[in-house]
This record gives C-alpha cells, sequence and structure tokens, in this order.
C-alpha cells in the first residue's frame, strides 16, 4: 500500500538543526503464538548486564561549545513517535542507528551493525551488531569541575549493552497500533507489520509474529514479504533506532520515558542529554544540553563539539537577533534578512534543500498530453530558475530531474534531465504536427487552493504564452481544495481528471527508489499520470535486487528516459523546496538533507 505524501507549499518555519556474559533471548521470544490460542505468559530475556563503569568527557583539549537556534519547542525524543524537526536533531544525536546516512557522500555507513547479509531470495537480512555499543545515562549529582569559562560536565554511567533485542522492540513498537508512529506504513515491508498494524490492538503475542528476531545478543534477523535492496535506506530512520522494554515499562516512567525532562534518560548515541537541560516553565532561556558520550565507541572527529545548547525560541526573530549577537552559531532567518544577505552573497547564508519535490503532472489520455513532443514542449517551457526565484524567494533548489540532492541514487542537480530550453520546446512543438500553441483545445490546470500554488500556476502560464505562444485564456487553472485535487487526479477519475496539475512529493527514506519507483512505475507505482508500461519499468524492477553498483546505473539511465532529451517526460520536475540557515563563519557543517542534524560531524 503506497501513502500518498503532499508538502504545503507554504514553507515550515521550524528549524532542523541541527567482556562478561550476556544472556540470549529465550526461545519463546521467537515463537509466533497462533492468535486463535490463548497465549501463555512469555518472559522476556533479562537485558545484559555488564560491570558499571563511569567516565566523563574527555576535558584533555580545549573545550568546544556549540550554539544552535530552534524554533519550536521540544516534548519527547521517542525514536517511534516524534518526527518534527527539531525532535529528529535530538534522535540523530541521542540514539544509534543500525547505519547512518553520511550526509557528504550520500552513502550509508554500519554503524551499530558493524556488517549484514542479505538471503538470496532477498528477504531475509541478518544484521551483525557491534558489542561496544552501551545505554548510558548521566549522573546528575557528580560533576567534574573544569574551568570558569567551561560549562561543567557531569559524570556518565553505562547501564548495559546495546543488544538485538533492542532493536526487535523499536520494530514491535512501530508496528504496536496503539504507538502513533509517523510513516509505519513504510514497515510493512516486514513480514507481518501490516497485519499487527491494521488491529485494534495487539498482544505480545500478536508483535511476536512480526518478522524481527533476535538470534543472539548481537544478531538481528529481518524477515520481508518482498525483496528490497533499498531496505538498507530504511535501517538509518529514527522508528528503527534500538529502544529498551524494560525502560519504557518502568512504571514511573511509561509513555514519558523520552521526555527532556525525564530523570536518569538513558540514552545510547553520540551524545547524552545533560542535567543542565532546561526547559521547565520557568526558564527565562530554554535550553537542551547534550555532551558528549565517553563511551562512544566511534570517537569524535578533531573540531566536533563536546556541549551543545540548544536554545529554543518562540519565532525566526527571537533566534536571529540572538544569532547577530553571537549568542548562537547556527539558527534560522527570516525572510526579509534572508534577502538582504542573498542579495550580498554573504558566506554566511547557507541554503538546504529538503527531500520534497514539486511537479506538474502529465495526464497521458489528455488529447494534448498523449503526445510526448507536447510534453516535452510545454516541460521545456518552463524556467525553474525563473521559479525558485519568482514563487519561492529562493528557498528551493531548480530540478531537471526527480530525485533530490541528499537521496541515494540520485543524479546532481546540474547531471541528467532536461531544463529550460524554448528552442527546443518549439521545435517539439513543431514535431507534433502544431504550428502555435493557440492550434490546442483548451488546457485545464489543476492547482491547490493555496496562494503560492496560484502564483505559480499563473507564472508556468505566463512561460508558455510567451515561449509556446499559447493564448492566455487557453490555459485554465482550476483551484482547488487539496483532497479534490488528490480525488479528481485519480486514475479512475474519468472527466474529473484535468490535463495537467501540480503535486509535490515527499521521501519517506532516502532512497531513489522511494522516487523513481514508487511515483513513476507503471504498475506498482502511483502512476496518476496512467502512463503505459515499458523497458523503464523492467528496469525499475530489476534494481529491487540488484547490487548497489547497480542500482546507481539503473536509476541514472532511469532518470535519463523519463526526463532526458527524448524522455517519456511523464511529469516536470520544478524544484526542490529548501530552507536557509545562518552561520557563523568560524563553523562548518555537512548538511543534513534527511533525518536530523549529527552534531558528531
Amino acid at each position: 500500500m503506497k501513502f500518498w505524501v503532499w508538502i504545503s507549499l507554504l514553507f515550515a518555519t521550524v528549524l532542523v538543526g541541527c567482556g562478561s556474559a550476556v544472556n540470549s533471548p529465550s526461545t519463546a521470544d521467537a515463537t509466533a503464538v497462533p492468535p486463535t490460542v490463548e497465549p501463555t505468559p512469555i518472559v522476556l530475556p533479562t537485558p545484559p548486564k555488564i560491570p558499571v563503569s563511569i567516565a566523563t568527557p574527555d576535558a584533555s583539549h580545549e573545550h568546544i561549545v556549540l550554539d544552535v537556534g530552534h524554533v519550536g519547542y521540544v516534548n519527547s525524543f521517542d525514536p517511534q513517535r516524534d518526527s518534527n524537526s527539531n525532535e529528529l536533531d535530538l534522535i540523530a544525536n541521542l540514539f544509534v542507528g543500525l547505519t547512518r546516512y553520511n550526509h557528504l557522500t550520500n552513502q550509508i555507513e554500519p554503524l551499530l551493525a558493524e556488517s549484514w547479509q542479505v538471503s538470496e531470495d532477498g528477504l531475509v537480512w541478518t544484521f551483525y551488531l557491534r558489542q561496544d555499543v552501551l545505554w548510558v545515562k548521566p549522573i546528575p549529582s557528580r560533576t567534574v569541575p573544569l574551568t570558569s569559562a567551561v560549562p561543567t560536565l557531569r559524570e556518565v554511567q553505562t547501564v548495559r549493552q546495546v543488544v538485538a533485542y533492542d532493536v526487535v522492540t523499536a520494530v514491535q513498537r512501530a508496528c504496536d497500533p496503539t504507538i502513533p508512529t509517523p510513516d509505519v506504513s513504510i514497515l510493512y515491508i516486514i513480514t507481518g507489520c501490516e497485519a499487527v498494524n491494521r488491529r485494534t490492538g495487539a498482544t505480545l503475542a500478536d508483535l511476536q509474529t512480526i518478522g524481527a528476531t533476535a538470534l543472539d545478543p548481537f544478531t538481528l534477523q529481518i524477515t520481508l514479504n518482498q525483496p528490497a535492496s533499498h531496505f538498507l535506506a530504511m535501517t538509518t530512520l529514527p522508528l528503527l533506532r534500538p529502544v529498551a522494554r524494560e525502560v519504557i515499562e518502568a512504571a514511573e516512567i511509561g509513555q514519558d520515558w523520552a521526555g527532556p525532562t525525564t530523570a536518569e534518560f538513558q540514552s545510547n548515541g553520540p551524545y547524552v542529554l545533560s542535567p543542565q537541560t532546561d526547559i521547565g516553565e520557568e526558564a527565562e532561556d530554554p535550553k537542551l544540553v547534550l555532551e558528549r558520550n565517553p563511551f562512544w565507541p566511534f570517537g569524535f572527529p578533531q573540531g566536533s563539539p563536546d556541549t551543545v545548547n540548544i536554545w529554543q525560541y518562540e519565532n525566526n526573530q527571537l533566534a536571529y537577533a540572538q544569532w547577530q549577537n553571537l549568542a548562537l552559531d547556527v539558527t534560522r532567518i527570516p525572510l526579509a534578512d534572508q534577502e538582504v544577505l542573498r542579495r550580498q552573497n554573504n558566506l554566511k547564508l547557507v541554503l538546504v534543500p529538503e527531500q520534497a519535490v514539486f511537479y506538474l503532472a502529465y495526464n497521458f489520455e489528455s488529447p494534448i498530453f498523449s503526445n510526448p513532443n507536447l510534453r516535452r514542449a510545454f516541460s521545456a517551457a518552463i524556467d525553474r530558475e525563473v521559479l525558485v526565484e519568482k514563487v519561492y524567494e529562493q528557498q528551493g533548489v531548480p530540478m531537471r530531474h526527480f530525485s533530490p540532492p541528499g537521496v541515494w541514487g540520485a543524479p546532481a542537480t546540474s547531471e541528467v534531465g532536461l531544463g529550460f530550453d524554448p528552442d527546443y520546446a518549439r521545435l517539439q512543438l513543431a514535431e507534433a504536427g502544431v504550428r502555435s500553441c493557440r492550434f490546442l483545445p483548451t488546457i485545464r490546470y489543476m492547482t491547490s487552493n493555496s496562494d503560492t500554488s496560484l502564483f505559480q500556476a499563473e507564472t508556468i502560464r505566463d512561460m508558455w504564452v510567451e515561449e509556446l505562444d499559447c493564448a492566455k485564456e487557453q490555459i485554465v487553472i482550476e483551484q482547488v481544495q487539496f483532497g479534490a485535487l488528490l480525488a479528481n487526479t485519480q486514475v479512475d477519475a474519468g472527466a474529473r481528471r484535468p490535463d495537467v496539475w501540480e503535486l509535490g512529493w515527499a521521501s519517506y527514506y532516502p532512497d531513489a527508489h522511494n522516487w523513481l519507483y514508487d511515483v513513476l512505475h507503471c504498475s506498482s507505482g502511483d502512476n496518476r499520470m496512467k502512463r503505459p508500461c515499458n523497458e523503464v519499468d523492467d528496469l525499475l524492477t530489476r534494481a529491487i535486487t540488484a547490487a548497489p553498483e547497480q542500482r546507481l546505473q539503473i536509476y541514472r539511465r532511469a532518470e535519463d528516459t523519463f526526463f532526458g532529451r527524448d524522455g517519456l517526460t511523464p511529469l516536470t520536475p520544478l524544484l526542490a523546496r529548501g530552507r536557509y540557515l545562518v552561520r557563523q563563519t568560524w563553523i562548518t557543517f555537512p548538511i543534513n538533507t534527511f533525518d536530523g542534524a549529527q552534531c558528531d560531524t
């Protein structure tokens, strides 16, 4: 089942920052109980025990503090429940993932899982976990003074190792219908997840029918209901980050186990939540404080922060004012000030593209856009750079193909695909046997009812008038509620289907499969355009089980087949939405287009 994601054309104002024996799980833990049989009590495996160690972050070097401004507040950082950008920043730094997406190289790298293998049929993924990743918690009452200019560091205590059953717990929680997990449908690819998630309630026996099993403390097995080479991209996501069942089920914590005010909060990522955190109602300057986890086995690159102060503000103006006063290293910027810095070509202004692309889609049953020459003509007549400048006030990246920056398998934005080329557009019009756009029937252009959508539609219409000699009244713009837009562009909508319409797509996970296959595949994707099947669909199907090197080649070829000079042009990618940050000149950081900011990098 595919879920359509709509991203509003109005930009959001939130900031995306920034050796002892171990017991094996019991056999009952891996046994599914038939739902028609009254389940017998199931004994959970005893959490592994290790000698408790206490340490403090390294104070032998110059202490580096990073001050980040967030707009809005954080109530929780539960990996299976939270999804706003502020909370994702916290989850990215407090919880380890099986793998991690490298925002510099666009590659997926081992993290908790040091290696993995996939069965020949592509259904069974076996992950071999590191044994030196630990659950830790700071000790509020014990401090280590450094200098008067450096915040006092808290001692950090180990609790136990992170084990395969912690990931099993994460999968079960994500699929549990009682947990409001965002985008849980992407995990329906795991056997049993969809069936359990669609129930009104789930027992422990039900959850154990889901295809996630701890074969031993450090071997995790996940079984899929279909092959999926792109599953590795999903292992980077917050909703698969391990959680400790014994902590969640503690009576005094319950659903608030991952709140910023929870006493002795346990985590397992590169940073710990410091007791210096102050976000109470009486806090004059609310902030969350992260400190290096001294037990983090991967180390910290030179120059990465020891302490991260995440200051919380009600709006962009307050945060930007603090940045101007040098109290913040990086934050969001109000639109008016952004324009000033942009015109100065100020290097302190950083555009962060997001994995959300707006596009025009063409109805393949339209008397106009059933012709590929006309689809290419109307596409090549759209100047995306003008759209970004005029409609979006530079808050975006012009797109020539579909997969945006930061997606595994996406070509660079300057590569692959046909951009603005009015001469080519007119040539395609002629090859369709049309001397002028004025000889074409009326074109129904459907868009949502936002002001930005209307402005975009009018701007594109004017481009068609200018470059293709269309008559202005010939392009009929129909504004409808978003629900009606989705309904009217369904494949079975009949006469309600327009000739062309505007929509947007946002990633569930950072892999080109989520773009090219899930949206454009003729039979398994969304394919609202009703594009007939051909060899490109066979390519996309082949990518599902292909090796990474082959997948890269397939996706590049598919992008060219869809959007190249002689492409099928089922849609016209317009732009990838973006947001601006301001940074002080003394810091650099990799731009995260997906997930939260990784402060240790």
